[in-house]
């Protein structure tokens, strides 16, 4: 699907990459320079457009303050001058690859020299972050992109926040995706270095077993299982010094993980192994824009349906929705479930690589679960700092930078995805 629009004289917009609640990311070109690039265009036909327009600008503001081999450029950020309402976008570097979570779909499992050169590399550029006081906060595999000249590439910064955001959110509310989110999270408190790092360690799980580890059937047990159940034992295949690697990462106790990501870095190159990332090729390329094509169709039947429902029929229909509401800790305050990544549409039924929330009303808190002791094996990295109290989550809407042929972040999994 092409959108015949030329923004303000210089990006003339191809096919789309991506779409989801907050908008659409386009393969363009700008005319100026002569380059492709992607583009992310606001919705602004939406209730929230001003929240929107915020988050839009947030997001530029983050990417732009950041220089690393896998994340990408912002180039721009304006509003179109042709539209009525002046629609923002962002023109972002166009990222050509696939998806870790299209790999897994389309391979199963990875070895596990190859998970641990995509753990690295998505280390290396979480370090990057923590050093400009910036967390992510939806690590995912649908979120890392591989590149056919070997990259890797984190993407959709939707959700990211810095050391000094304004909050856009509820004090308390809970942004992320279920499966990935951090126990602390699901307790209340804001995401921290620490979060990214467990997610990192989920993900690293779910490449050297296929699944994720604690997906269940609705996101109220997924919830639960973060923070109550055991993370499943890896193949015996994996050796044990990768295997207490993934097992640091994913601790209960953010104490127990890694100080931080350029630790975890420090820690595999010192295994002195050869590793090489997973070879993505113009067939994943195409994989992925096929998935991407029905998961678009998918979410526009279930926004299309969400219109003609009340609010509170949707929730009430979305187990998902319900989601950590359930599992919130008892105790400073109760949270409540906030606005979720665009993909949230797809609550009712979470895909494999997602399962963010919508809105909902909180249920009253549960009972506290106390903090796990330490979980064994660190592989020589050293324990972080205690979480500190949390006053709020800040940025939110997913964005991502759009791949080739795919999906864009921020819009949805799938194929290619746009910063």
């Amino acid at each position: 699907m092409n959108d015949a629009r030329t923004l303000n004289g210089r990006y003339r917009l191809l096919e789309v990459l991506g779409t989801g609640g907050m908008g659409t990311v386009h393969r363009a070109v700008d005319l100026r320079l002569r380059r492709e690039v992607a583009v992310k265009l606001l919705r602004t036909s939406v209730h929230d457009a001003a929240d929107h327009r915020r988050r839009l600008e947030a997001e530029a503001t983050i990417l732009a303050s950041l220089r690393h081999p896998s994340i990408a450029e912002v180039y721009d950020h304006d509003e179109d001058q042709d539209s009525p309402d002046r629609t923002p976008f962002v023109v972002m570097e166009l990222i050509e690859g696939a998806t870790l979570a299209g790999l897994l779909r389309e391979r199963g499992a990875l070895p596990w020299e190859e998970t641990l050169a995509v753990v690295r590399e998505v280390a290396a550029a979480l370090a990057h972050l923590q050093t400009h006081g910036i967390v992510h906060r939806d690590l995912k595999p649908a979120n890392i992109m591989l590149t056919q000249d070997s990259r890797v590439v984190l993407v959709d910064f939707g959700l990211a926040r810095t050391d000094t955001s304004t909050a856009m959110t509820t004090t308390g509310a809970l942004l992320g995706t279920v499966e990935y989110l951090s126990p602390e999270q699901i307790g209340g408190r804001s995401a921290t270095p620490s979060s990214d790092l467990y997610a990192l360690g989920l993900v690293a799980h779910c490449c050297l077993t296929g699944t994720s580890p604690f997906r269940r059937s609705s996101p109220i047990a997924t919830a639960w299982a973060q923070v109550n159940d055991e993370l499943p034992a890896l193949p015996s295949s994996v050796p044990p010094v990768v295997g207490g690697l993934v097992t640091a990462l994913a601790a209960k106790a953010s104490t127990d993980r890694p100080a931080d990501a350029a630790a975890v870095v420090r820690t595999i190159d010192g295994l002195g192994l050869a590793l090489a990332l997973p070879e993505v090729d113009a067939e994943d390329i195409s994989a992925e824009q096929r998935h991407h094509d029905v998961r678009a169709a998918a979410v526009v039947a279930t926004a299309s349906l969400g219109r003609r429902r009340s609010r509170w029929a949707t929730a009430g229909s979305a187990a998902a929705v319900a989601l950590v509401v359930a599992l919130l800790l008892a105790g400073e305050r109760s949270p409540s479930v906030a606005e979720a990544p665009e993909d949230a549409v797809e609550a009712v039924t979470p895909p494999a690589e997602d399962g963010a929330v919508a809105d909902v009303v909180p249920a009253q808190p549960v009972a506290p679960v106390s903090e796990p002791t330490p979980s064994g094996a660190t592989v020589g990295v050293a324990p972080a700092a205690p979480d500190a109290a949390s006053t709020g989550n800040g940025n939110g809407q997913g964005s991502g930078r759009p791949n080739g042929n795919g999906n864009a972040n921020g819009n949805g999994n799938g194929n290619g995805k746009a910063r």
